[in-house]
């Protein structure tokens, strides 16, 4: 599907990009490399969105896990089980942090942290619905925070590359 998508999202993009191209009749090396890490990013992006639905949705038996947990940091003080849990929940969102400011138009990627969110939360209402997953508050919160920390390594590496440049 990543294949497909990222066909499709290159010719897409080309003949928008051409056409922009063509009413300014110049190009710099900026707006190529613009485009190709967009086109790079989102990529990347789609295919992470497939495996991250493959974990917490596919990878799991529809009502072998039914509960709601709505206290916050309930996981964490148990078992050393449960604080991988929550490690990994950090872990799985961090590369959303990083892949969805990279697909974004200008100035919109401030929006990554509250996509996130919403997408964390839609995630835990599909789980507490088809029971494929516990729904937790500490899942919500650690998916946030993984956005976070994602959003922070995407703007320092941004940074670091386009100290010249203002184009995200």
């Amino acid at each position: 599907m990543g294949v497909v998508y990222a066909i499709l999202f290159g010719i897409i993009s080309c003949f928008i990009y051409h056409k922009q191209v063509t009413k300014k009749q110049s190009e710099t090396f900026w707006s190529k490399y613009i485009f190709t890490w967009r086109f790079v990013g989102s990529t990347l992006f789609i295919i992470y969105f497939f495996v991250l639905c493959n974990i917490v949705y596919f990878s799991r038996e529809p009502g072998s896990r039914i509960g709601v947990d709505m206290r916050l940091f309930s996981t964490w003080w148990i078992t050393n089980q449960e604080h991988a849990y929550v490690i990994e929940n950090v872990i799985l969102f961090i590369p959303f942090g990083i892949l969805f400011p990279a697909c974004l138009p200008e100035k919109v990627s401030v929006l990554t942290i509250f996509t996130g969110a919403i997408c964390s939360v839609c995630i835990e209402y599909i789980q507490y619905r088809t029971g494929c997953g516990y729904c937790q508050l500490d899942d919500v919160v650690t998916n946030i925070l993984g956005t976070v920390i994602g959003y922070i390594v995407f703007m320092v590496c941004h940074r670091r590359l386009y100290k010249n440049e203002n184009f995200i």
